[in-house]
Protein backbone atom coordinates (compact mmCIF):
# COMPACT_ATOMS: atom_id res chain seq x y z
CA UNK A 1 0.00 0.00 0.00
CA UNK A 2 2.81 1.88 0.76
CA UNK A 3 3.74 2.57 -2.87
CA UNK A 4 0.21 4.36 -3.96
CA UNK A 5 0.31 8.11 -5.12
CA UNK A 6 -3.14 8.91 -5.06
CA UNK A 7 -6.04 9.29 -2.15
CA UNK A 8 -8.62 6.24 -3.40
CA UNK A 9 -11.19 4.77 -1.46
CA UNK A 10 -10.36 0.98 -0.21
CA UNK A 11 -13.45 -1.11 1.41
CA UNK A 12 -15.33 2.14 2.01
CA UNK A 13 -12.47 4.33 3.65
CA UNK A 14 -10.57 6.79 2.69
CA UNK A 15 -6.93 6.26 1.80
CA UNK A 16 -3.65 9.04 1.43
CA UNK A 17 -0.93 9.14 -0.50
CA UNK A 18 0.91 7.32 2.24
CA UNK A 19 -1.61 4.46 2.17
CA UNK A 20 -3.11 5.29 5.46
CA UNK A 21 -6.91 4.70 6.58
CA UNK A 22 -8.59 7.33 7.73
CA UNK A 23 -11.33 5.22 9.12
CA UNK A 24 -13.03 7.38 12.21
CA UNK A 25 -10.08 10.62 12.02
CA UNK A 26 -11.06 12.71 14.19
CA UNK A 27 -10.05 16.29 14.03
CA UNK A 28 -11.33 16.97 17.61
CA UNK A 29 -8.79 14.50 18.78
CA UNK A 30 -5.68 16.48 16.48
CA UNK A 31 -5.77 13.69 13.79
CA UNK A 32 -5.25 16.18 10.84
CA UNK A 33 -3.81 13.34 8.34
CA UNK A 34 -6.51 13.66 5.86
CA UNK A 35 -5.98 17.47 6.12
CA UNK A 36 -1.86 17.04 5.74
CA UNK A 37 -2.60 14.74 3.10
CA UNK A 38 -4.77 16.66 0.79
CA UNK A 39 -2.50 19.83 -0.29
CA UNK A 40 -3.92 19.28 -4.14
CA UNK A 41 -7.50 20.12 -2.22
CA UNK A 42 -6.39 23.00 -0.56
CA UNK A 43 -4.49 24.42 -3.05
CA UNK A 44 -7.47 24.03 -5.46
CA UNK A 45 -9.54 25.94 -3.18
CA UNK A 46 -6.88 28.81 -2.41
CA UNK A 47 -6.71 29.19 -6.56
CA UNK A 48 -10.42 28.78 -7.00
CA UNK A 49 -11.33 31.52 -3.95
CA UNK A 50 -8.31 33.87 -4.90
CA UNK A 51 -8.76 34.10 -8.92
CA UNK A 52 -12.95 34.42 -8.34
CA UNK A 53 -12.21 36.77 -5.81
CA UNK A 54 -10.23 38.62 -7.72
CA UNK A 55 -12.47 39.03 -10.85
CA UNK A 56 -15.30 39.65 -9.19
CA UNK A 57 -14.25 41.70 -6.44
CA UNK A 58 -11.29 43.64 -8.12
CA UNK A 59 -11.83 43.15 -11.87
CA UNK A 60 -14.90 43.34 -13.53
CA UNK A 61 -14.88 46.62 -12.08
CA UNK A 62 -12.10 47.95 -14.54
CA UNK A 63 -12.82 45.74 -17.51
CA UNK A 64 -13.21 47.84 -19.60
CA UNK A 65 -11.82 50.17 -17.68
CA UNK A 66 -13.30 53.26 -16.94
CA UNK A 67 -12.01 56.75 -17.47
CA UNK A 68 -11.70 57.37 -13.88
CA UNK A 69 -9.31 54.00 -13.56
CA UNK A 70 -7.06 55.36 -17.19
CA UNK A 71 -6.33 58.24 -14.68
CA UNK A 72 -5.42 56.33 -11.70
CA UNK A 73 -3.00 54.71 -14.17
CA UNK A 74 -2.07 57.69 -16.16
CA UNK A 75 -1.20 59.74 -12.55
CA UNK A 76 1.16 56.22 -11.62
CA UNK A 77 3.38 57.75 -14.71
CA UNK A 78 2.31 54.58 -17.57
CA UNK A 79 3.17 55.69 -20.53
CA UNK A 80 0.02 54.71 -22.36
CA UNK A 81 -2.57 54.94 -19.65
CA UNK A 82 -5.11 53.37 -21.38
CA UNK A 83 -3.55 50.16 -22.11
CA UNK A 84 -1.63 49.46 -19.43
CA UNK A 85 -5.34 50.14 -17.78
CA UNK A 86 -6.72 47.58 -20.07
CA UNK A 87 -4.07 45.32 -18.94
CA UNK A 88 -4.56 45.62 -15.47
CA UNK A 89 -8.19 45.46 -16.22
CA UNK A 90 -7.75 42.03 -18.28
CA UNK A 91 -5.33 40.78 -15.53
CA UNK A 92 -7.86 41.15 -12.44
CA UNK A 93 -11.12 40.22 -14.48
CA UNK A 94 -9.81 37.26 -16.97
CA UNK A 95 -7.09 36.68 -15.55
CA UNK A 96 -8.84 35.65 -12.21
CA UNK A 97 -10.99 33.11 -14.01
CA UNK A 98 -8.33 31.87 -15.52
CA UNK A 99 -6.55 31.01 -12.47
CA UNK A 100 -10.16 29.81 -10.70
CA UNK A 101 -10.07 26.99 -13.71
CA UNK A 102 -6.66 26.31 -13.56
CA UNK A 103 -5.49 27.59 -17.51
CA UNK A 104 -2.48 29.87 -18.22
CA UNK A 105 -2.06 29.49 -14.68
CA UNK A 106 1.57 30.56 -14.36
CA UNK A 107 1.56 33.44 -17.02
CA UNK A 108 -1.84 34.73 -15.31
CA UNK A 109 -0.42 34.51 -11.95
CA UNK A 110 2.52 36.32 -12.92
CA UNK A 111 0.28 39.60 -14.55
CA UNK A 112 -1.43 39.10 -11.24
CA UNK A 113 1.56 39.59 -9.46
CA UNK A 114 2.58 42.73 -11.07
CA UNK A 115 -0.17 43.97 -11.15
CA UNK A 116 -0.30 43.61 -7.00
CA UNK A 117 2.90 45.21 -6.83
CA UNK A 118 1.87 47.83 -8.83
CA UNK A 119 -1.20 48.56 -6.60
CA UNK A 120 0.57 47.61 -3.22
CA UNK A 121 3.79 49.79 -3.70
CA UNK A 122 3.21 52.42 -6.31
CA UNK A 123 -0.76 53.04 -5.80
CA UNK A 124 -1.09 52.51 -1.88
CA UNK A 125 2.87 53.28 -1.27
CA UNK A 126 2.48 56.14 0.83
CA UNK A 127 -0.55 54.81 2.51
CA UNK A 128 -0.89 52.68 5.61
CA UNK A 129 -0.22 49.31 5.78
CA UNK A 130 -3.74 48.54 6.28
CA UNK A 131 -4.78 50.24 2.70
CA UNK A 132 -1.93 48.18 1.01
CA UNK A 133 -2.58 44.69 2.81
CA UNK A 134 -5.27 43.44 0.42
CA UNK A 135 -2.74 44.20 -2.56
CA UNK A 136 0.21 42.89 -0.75
CA UNK A 137 -1.58 39.64 0.35
CA UNK A 138 -2.57 39.33 -3.32
CA UNK A 139 0.44 39.26 -4.07
CA UNK A 140 1.97 36.64 -2.09
CA UNK A 141 -0.52 33.97 -3.47
CA UNK A 142 0.05 34.97 -6.67
CA UNK A 143 3.65 34.85 -6.37
CA UNK A 144 3.01 30.91 -5.08
CA UNK A 145 0.68 30.11 -8.19
CA UNK A 146 3.69 31.43 -10.21
CA UNK A 147 6.19 28.96 -8.40
CA UNK A 148 3.82 26.43 -8.01
CA UNK A 149 1.33 26.52 -11.03
CA UNK A 150 -2.06 24.90 -10.91
CA UNK A 151 -1.82 21.66 -9.39
CA UNK A 152 -3.62 18.29 -10.09
CA UNK A 153 -6.86 19.67 -10.44
CA UNK A 154 -6.83 22.15 -13.67
CA UNK A 155 -6.47 22.40 -16.66
CA UNK A 156 -2.99 22.91 -17.15
CA UNK A 157 -2.46 19.75 -15.37
CA UNK A 158 -4.97 17.96 -17.56
CA UNK A 159 -3.20 19.48 -21.03
CA UNK A 160 0.23 18.22 -19.54
CA UNK A 161 -1.51 14.67 -18.60
CA UNK A 162 -2.82 14.38 -22.37
CA UNK A 163 -0.28 16.24 -24.26
CA UNK A 164 2.67 15.96 -22.14
CA UNK A 165 3.65 19.09 -21.62
CA UNK A 166 5.20 20.74 -18.89
CA UNK A 167 3.02 22.85 -16.73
Amino acid sequence: MEEDCEEKSVNGSLVGYTGERYEGFSVADGDFRFFQSSGELWWLVLRLFSGLAMSFAHGFGKFPPPERFVGVVENLGFPAPALFAWLAGFAEAIGGILIAVGFLTRPMALMLAFTMVVAGFMQHGADPFREKELALLYLAVFVAQFLVGGGRWSIDALMSRRWGTSQ
